[in-house]
Order: C-alpha cells, then structure tokens, then sequence
C-alpha cells in the first residue's frame, strides 16, 4: 500500500499501542492474549529487568577491561566450525589483548591469519602444531611465544586455552593471553649475570 493508503490504529492508551506493536511484529496471538491477561505493567516490568541486565552486563564488561588492563592479561575466542554466518578462523579479542598485538583497541574481530602473522617467525610452526594438537586431543593448552606488533616491537606472551564445544554444533576456541615480556627479560639478565658470574671463577 502507498504512505498514503496507511492510516494509523486509534490507541486508547499504553495496552493498546503494545498491542498494535505486537500486531505490527507479527507476534503470536499468545503473545497479545499474555499483554490482555496480564496488562502492560507486567510488560514494564519485564522490559525493566531486561534493561538493568542489559546495564549491568555493560558494567561487568568495563570492569573486566578494567582488570585485564591493569593485569595486563587479555582474553580472545577464536571460532572453529562456522556457525551463524561466522566463519571459521573468526577471532574476537578483548581491548586489553588487541593492545597487547598493537592493534587499534575495539578491532573486536580478526582472522586466524591475522594471528600467526603476529607469531614471530622462528616460533609459530611449534605454536600451530601445539593448538591443533591439544584441539584434537580436547585437552587445554599453555604456551610462551614471541609475536612481533604492528609497530615492530616484539613481546613474549604466555597463552592458555581450550577447545569448547556447544550441543548445536558450534566449536571454539576460548582462554587468556598475559605479556610475560618483563618475566623472560629478567630470566635473561639473571641467566647472562650467571654466566659471567661463572667466568669470574674460574
């Protein structure tokens, strides 16, 4: 029908313009016999709690970001059978570890490609082979590795994580990423100090 062919339901106040927005939705007639039995406050109510839900999950996810931050550990989920028109190899990383590869905070999703690129050279065969591996045997795994940021810096970062498995199929991989780049630079110096320490008496 043209615009000017639509003529708006009268609304006799809150029920029915739900109602008619249930109506418009092509919502079930249960669902507007639910608005009829039960009045609109029930519907307030419900869309209240969906709200402060909605909300609180905001606030949890801030303050996970919080945490990652200041620990300076990160998350990610990488997807392993494609699923609701997500391919498989899709990455979605926190903002915490997105700082970590030197990536633009809220680039929320990547590719597997992406990833091993990051992977130093000389160490990203062993870490391809250890995923695989774990993912195969369903066991989880804990692995240290360089990667080589998109400004050329290199960290060292310990990764943990596991294969998870959903009863519609879907399969990813989920964990954790901490930048030990401190930890194995003072490995390092202690074992160089030992070294030269060892030359000194002999």
């Amino acid at each position: 029908a043209d615009a000017a062919d639509l003529v708006a339901p009268t609304l006799e106040g809150p029920a029915d313009a739900i109602r008619a927005c249930l109506a418009d939705a092509n919502l079930s007639v249960d669902a507007i016999d639910y608005i009829n039995a039960h009045g609109t406050g029930t519907v307030a109510n419900d869309i209240t709690e969906i709200r402060a839900g909605e909300r609180a999950f905001r606030r949890s996810e801030k303050m996970l970001e919080r945490s990652q931050s200041t620990a300076h550990v990160g998350s990610y989920e990488a997807v392993l059978v494609e699923a609701d028109g997500v391919p498989a190899g899709t990455l979605r990383w926190s903002d915490e570890t997105c700082r970590m590869f030197g990536v633009e905070p809220g680039t929320r999703t990547l590719t597997r490609d992406d990833f091993f690129n990051f992977i130093h050279p000389d160490d990203r065969d062993q870490v391809e082979r250890s995923v695989m591996d774990a993912v195969d045997a369903g066991r989880p795994y804990t692995l240290e590795y360089r990667i080589v940021r998109r400004d050329g810096g290199e960290r060292w970062v310990l990764e943990r994580g596991q294969a998870q498995h959903a009863g519609d199929g879907r399969q990813w991989l989920d964990g954790a990423i901490f930048d030990i780049t401190a930890r194995r630079a003072a490995e390092q110096a202690l074992r160089e100090r030992e070294i030269v320490e060892a030359q000194l008496t002999e």
